[in-house]
C-alpha cells in the first residue's frame, strides 16, 4: 500500500462562483507550465458521469463540472513542486499521478487526514435535506476518491459551519488562518506514492509564480491543503 499524497490548490473566498471561462482559463495556465499535453476528460458533477463534451466547457458550469488529466512526470512536477521526498527516486521519475479542475455552485467540504481534519458542524452530516449529498464514496464515479466527504448542492440555501483541526504535533503544515474549509473552485495534485519534498514542512508548492497564474485563471485567492492518504 505505502503513503500517498495529494495536494490540493482551493479558491478560499466563501462567495466565489465560477465564470463561464473558468476552465478554459486554468486550463491554459496547466499548459503553459506544461502540466497537460492532452485534452481532459470531462465528467458533468451533476449527474457524477462523463460528459459527452470532448473539449473544455465553454459555458457556465452550473452545480459542477471537472476536468481530469494524465500521469504527468519529470521536469514539469519538479518546476513546480520540488524534489521528491524520497532521495532515491530521480527526477525525471517524480510525478503527478493525476491532475483533476473543479469548479461549479456546489459546495465541496475539504478532505481531511490525519494532521488536519475538517468537521462539519451544521448541517450534520446525517441531516437529510434536499440537494445534500454526504456519501460520495458510495456513487461510483471516477473523482469521488479527491473529495473524500460531503457535498452541498447549490439549492442548500446556507453553508457550511466548519471546525478546523490541525495536528498540535505539526503546526507548522499551514500558514493559513482564514481557510473556510469548503470550495467551489480547486485544482487536485494527486502525487501518488511520489510525495513532493515538501510534505512534512510548510505545505507549499515552491513555485509561488504558478499559484499566482491560477489564483488569475481562478480570479480568485488561493489556499493550499495537502492531505496523506
Amino acid at each position: 500500500m505505502g503513503v500517498e499524497y495529494r495536494h490540493f490548490l482551493v479558491v478560499n473566498d466563501k462567495s466565489w462562483l465560477p465564470a463561464a471561462d473558468t476552465l478554459a482559463r486554468v486550463d491554459a495556465v496547466l499548459h503553459k507550465w506544461s502540466l497537460i499535453d492532452k485534452p481532459a476528460t470531462v465528467f458533468d458533477l451533476s449527474t457524477m458521469k462523463e460528459s459527452s463534451e470532448k473539449t473544455i466547457p465553454g459555458a457556465m458550469p452550473g452545480a459542477g463540472k471537472a476536468l481530469v488529466y494524465d500521469e504527468t512526470s519529470g521536469k514539469p512536477v519538479v518546476d513546480i513542486a520540488g524534489r521528491c521526498y524520497y532521495d532515491t527516486v530521480g527526477d525525471e521519475d517524480h510525478y503527478i499521478s493525476q491532475i483533476i479542475v473543479v469548479a461549479g455552485n456546489d459546495i465541496r467540504i475539504q478532505q481531511s487526514d490525519e494532521y488536519c481534519y475538517f468537521e462539519q458542524i451544521s448541517p450534520a452530516p446525517d441531516q437529510a435535506c434536499p440537494g445534500f449529498v454526504y456519501d460520495l464514496d458510495a456513487i461510483p464515479w471516477p473523482v469521488s476518491k479527491a473529495f473524500d466527504a460531503y457535498l452541498v448542492h447549490g439549492e442548500y440555501a446556507g453553508v457550511p459551519e466548519m471546525n478546523i483541526h490541525v495536528s498540535k504535533n505539526f503546526p507548522e503544515l499551514y500558514d493559513w488562518t482564514d481557510y473556510a474549509g469548503y470550495w467551489r473552485g480547486a485544482v487536485m495534485l494527486d502525487f501518488g506514492k511520489s510525495l513532493p519534498g515538501f510534505c512534512e514542512k510548510l505545505r507549499q508548492l515552491p513555485a509561488r509564480d504558478f499559484i499566482n497564474e491560477l489564483a488569475s485563471a481562478f480570479r480568485g485567492a488561493i489556499a493550499e491543503i495537502g492531505v496523506v492518504y
